[in-house]
């Protein structure tokens, strides 16, 4: 657990060639797996040291896409997948509103927006704004699948939703 406190690729990547040969002999067979993943992804683990995501996000949605398959109401795992992904109750919390910031430029009577491509010493402004989403919020679609929301049609739900 120690390797995730490195705050770079380099460091992470000798505390992981570290720990694996630490591990005593008779350790090994209890962490064979562990050991045989490290060496195997272990490109894709250090990736997290340059773009500190993980994919957390998708093994929960994959855990209550399980979740609805195992209702047995004969959906699809594309009628699932769609129902967790596309779900306008769940999206609404995990969307935010963020700032476009830029420069105002007046051109003939009428202003238009420019964004900044590239930093500049000039100063910024907000110049509007966007909705930012990542996905519905996980803890809504756990609410929603334990209260037997995703039981209903879909027609339902998009009733609901509007």
């Amino acid at each position: 657990m120690a390797i995730w406190a490195h705050q770079d690729r380099q460091t992470a990547g000798e505390a992981l060639d570290d720990w694996l040969g630490s591990v005593p002999p008779s350790m090994v067979e209890p962490f064979r797996e562990l050991i045989q993943v490290s060496r195997s992804r272990r490109e894709h683990i250090l990736n997290y040291f340059e773009h500190r995501i993980t994919n957390a996000y998708t093994e929960s949605i994959n855990r209550l896409a399980k979740s609805i398959n195992r209702m047995g109401r004969g959906y699809t795992l594309e009628v699932v997948r769609a129902k967790l992904i596309y779900d306008t109750n769940a999206r609404k919390k995990g969307a935010k509103v963020v700032p476009i910031h830029g420069k105002r430029r007046s051109t003939g009577g009428r202003s238009i927006s420019y964004m900044a491509m590239f930093p500049s010493s000039e100063q910024r402004e907000v110049v509007g704004y966007k909705t930012l989403e990542y996905g519905p919020h996980i803890p809504t679609l756990c609410d929603l699948l334990e209260s037997g929301y995703f039981e209903q049609p879909a027609v339902d739900m998009i009733e609901t939703a509007e």
